[in-house]
């Protein structure tokens, strides 16, 4: 019998011919692929929310619906409804806690997800959530990994554990999860449970930003432009910067405001100066607003 594990191995053509031939899991794989992004294809949430949607209507579709809640409460990749999320929570929670107890991965992972969150109205039970984080874990997910990581770092569930912490987050950045790479590189830049190396959170910061990861581009951006960790170089950190910027990153929509109103780095734009504050202050950045206010009195 094919396991959740074994989908996971799947190409994009394999999973998108079994796709086609009906295969709900191969959907779901497929469209989680999507919403993340991964060394195989690049982020796609409208795209990846299109291929669940489809799963949906498949035989055996719990985790697609799983995924289209978690697509309608955050509003990605389709406009937000959470009251249809918990709805999709609500309806899929016992297929969900069966496949986790047959020891399916995906399912240990989501099943981790609706104690650490309280999905569907289920009570939040943060011990619970990383009993099931661990056994998907251990069996090599990334994301779980990597939340196991944030739950020993902050005591979620466990007793806090930073060397546990960090024996996680480097599993998940290794085996290629961004935002563990992103995790990871903040903890080397600021010496948190690892000796201090910048050059080191480079590295790491590279890698998740590579991958789109907003939060690891808005690092490297600052590490390029102020020089830390990597030779300064103020054009690769503003063009880090935008990229962060188009994704929705508040701070370095901010910065990009801050760029262009002074000309640091670009080229002098007062237009595109108020566009970028506009954008952070929508976000509710206070530096943005209170930069709009003194442009606009």
């Amino acid at each position: 019998m094919t396991t959740e594990k074994d989908y996971l191995d799947m190409s994009i053509e394999q999973l998108k011919t079994a796709t086609s031939n009906g295969d709900a899991i191969a959907a779901c794989v497929l469209g989680r692929a999507y919403l993340t992004g991964s060394s195989d294809v690049a982020k796609d949430v409208f795209r990846g929310f299109q291929w669940i949607a489809r799963g949906a209507k498949m035989p055996n579709n719990a985790l697609c619906i799983y995924m289209l809640a978690g697509s309608f409460f955050n509003g990605i990749g389709v406009e937000q409804d959470q009251a249809r999320a918990i709805k999709y929570y609500k309806h899929v929670f016992n297929s969900i806690k069966q496949r986790a107890t047959d020891g399916e991965i995906l399912s240990q992972y989501w099943l981790g997800n609706y104690y650490f969150y309280g999905q569907g109205e289920i009570a939040q039970d943060q011990k619970t959530a990383v009993e099931w984080y661990k056994k998907a874990a251990e069996q090599g997910l990334v994301q779980a990994q990597n939340i196991l990581a944030v739950c020993y770092h902050y005591g979620h569930g466990v007793t806090p554990d930073i060397k546990e912490a960090i024996k996680w987050l480097t599993q998940a950045a290794e085996g290629g999860d961004a935002s563990a790479q992103c995790n990871l590189g903040l903890n080397y830049y600021n010496g948190e449970g690892v000796e201090q190396n910048t050059e080191t959170a480079v590295e790491w910061f590279t890698k998740a930003a590579k991958r789109g990861n907003p939060q690891a581009q808005y690092y490297l951006a600052e590490c390029y432009y102020k020089g830390h960790g990597i030779e300064k170089d103020k054009t690769k950190g503003i063009e880090w910067c935008m990229k962060a910027a188009e994704q929705g990153h508040a701070d370095a929509q901010n910065n990009l405001g801050v760029f262009y109103f002074h000309g640091e780095g670009v080229g002098q734009d007062r237009t595109k100066a108020v566009k970028w504050w506009s954008a952070a202050a929508e976000q509710g950045h206070a530096e943005a607003k209170e930069a709009l206010k003194h442009i606009y009195g």
